[in-house]
């Protein structure tokens, strides 16, 4: 039987499609080598262009090379709805990560966000974290427990208002801070039921204690082998004035009760004088009848030139030095008696000083 271009057959056929009898149609051979059997019992032997159509209806792939559905794509490689997107998705459900790590996170800066373990450890060293460790149970060498522990590293508070120590002291207790060794502590012991004991806050110190501003002492309390208070050549200011014999006395409680020279040098610099004139007297009701003599003395020597004189029979005697004696601030002047004990237990000595101001 012939067939058109379209390999149809151009001759009569039966009901069922397949060539009549009475004709001469192609073979079955012949139809096996070039045409695609609907029942897949033979194979297609090159590439077979759609021209833009569809393949519809096909099953669920099973091996490799199978034609896959839409659907199978975008359920099993990342296409649709239910996949997430690289770029940026929300989840409708729970990641089982299977064990792998979800690695390169950034910092998370609200409640809601995942965080990189260095954003952990971070959080761990203040305050906020010794609390973190203990709600998440880390074992004993990790937290710190509240019956009492030992630190072994810092322990820092974070940024806001803290407070730390102990308000609830019952009688007799007592609360302390230890700074290096046994000796360096802040200690306070309280007895509220008992007046008669003091409860004040005792700070020891193994070699004293000692205040800096900006790396400078400002003062030092006591040291090992002393306990002196030196404050480095500052001052100590705002004192009340005295009222006791040891209280500390002011600057101007102290002017108050100077002779006027004194304040006057110390407000203008040094100044120099010298002793012009001598007076020797006795102090007797009646004249002393012998004579008396006293010496000059100048910053423990004697000076021999500078003798002042009571005369034989008179109650006093005046000398006027022909050269008067150089004095300078701070020199100490003496007399040195050349009489006997019982006559200089009654007279009196005196010099004019001439100042230079």
């Amino acid at each position: 039987m012939s067939v058109d271009k379209f390999g149809r057959p151009s001759g009569a056929v039966d009901k069922f499609g397949r060539p009549a009898s009475d004709g001469g149609g192609p073979s079955l051979t012949y139809m096996n080598n070039h045409f695609l059997r609907r029942d897949g019992l033979n194979s297609a032997t090159n590439p077979i262009n759609m021209g833009g159509h569809t393949l519809i209806d096909l099953r669920k792939p099973v091996n490799p090379h199978d034609s896959a559905t839409k659907n199978y794509v975008d359920v099993n490689l990342g296409g649709g709805e239910s996949k997430v997107d690289k770029s940026g998705d929300t989840m409708t459900g729970d990641l089982n990560m299977g064990g792998n790590h979800v690695t390169n996170l950034a910092e998370g800066v609200s409640d809601d966000q995942a965080v990189p373990l260095s954003q952990v450890n971070k959080m761990l060293n203040t305050a906020v974290g010794v609390a973190i460790r203990e709600s998440i149970h880390y074992t004993d060498e990790e937290a710190v427990k509240k019956s009492g522990d030992t630190m072994t590293g810092n322990l820092m508070l974070s940024n806001g208002s803290r407070k730390i120590g102990q308000e609830d002291l019952a009688n007799g207790q007592s609360f302390q801070i230890s700074m290096g060794t046994i000796f360096n502590r802040i200690f306070c012991e309280h007895f509220p039921d008992d007046p008669n004991k003091e409860t004040p806050v005792t700070v020891w110190g193994s070699d004293g204690f000692k205040v800096q501003v900006g790396g400078t002492d400002v003062i030092r309390i006591g040291s090992n082998d002393n306990t002196n208070i030196d404050v480095h050549n500052n001052k100590i200011t705002n004192i009340a004035e005295p009222t006791n014999t040891q209280d500390a006395t002011t600057k101007a409680y102290v002017d108050s009760r100077k002779p006027v020279v004194a304040v006057w040098a110390e407000e203008n610099g040094p100044i120099t004088s010298r002793i012009i004139r001598g007076s020797l007297a006795s102090t007797a009701g009646t004249q002393i009848p012998s004579n008396m003599n006293v010496l000059i003395v100048k910053n423990g020597v004697v000076e021999p030139n500078y003798s002042i004189t009571k005369d034989l029979g008179m109650r006093s005697g005046t000398v006027t030095f022909s050269t008067p004696l150089e004095l300078s601030e701070g020199d100490r002047i003496n007399f040195k008696s050349n009489s006997s004990n019982s006559l200089v237990t009654g007279s009196i000595v005196s010099v004019l000083i001439e100042l230079d101001l």
